[in-house]
């Protein structure tokens, strides 16, 4: 498949999965190639990072605080990144 192409990932359990569109993403746009996580990783505990990524993919609202602004941009940049490929 190309970037940008729509498939299907074959699904047996339920019909309704099998009907989602998938995008292939083109992977030179993604963040991930250049987000520093460092800041993200030396913050949060694994266990509360997980915790916050699911609760990020439950859409649940947060208010990050932060004693510098840019520690804070670093950490809210770099779970948008984690979100990138589940959009």
């Amino acid at each position: 498949n190309q970037p940008g192409e729509q498939f299907q990932v074959p699904h047996f359990a339920s019909a309704l999965v099998s009907r989602w569109p998938f995008v292939l993403p083109n992977v030179n746009d993604s963040p991930l190639n250049y987000t520093d996580f460092q800041p993200l990783v030396r913050r949060i505990k694994p266990s509360l990072l997980v915790q916050l990524l699911c609760s990020l993919l439950l859409e649940r609202r947060f208010i990050f605080i932060a004693k510098r602004l840019s520690t804070l941009c670093a950490v809210v940049q770099a779970f948008v990144a984690c979100l990138y490929p589940l959009q």
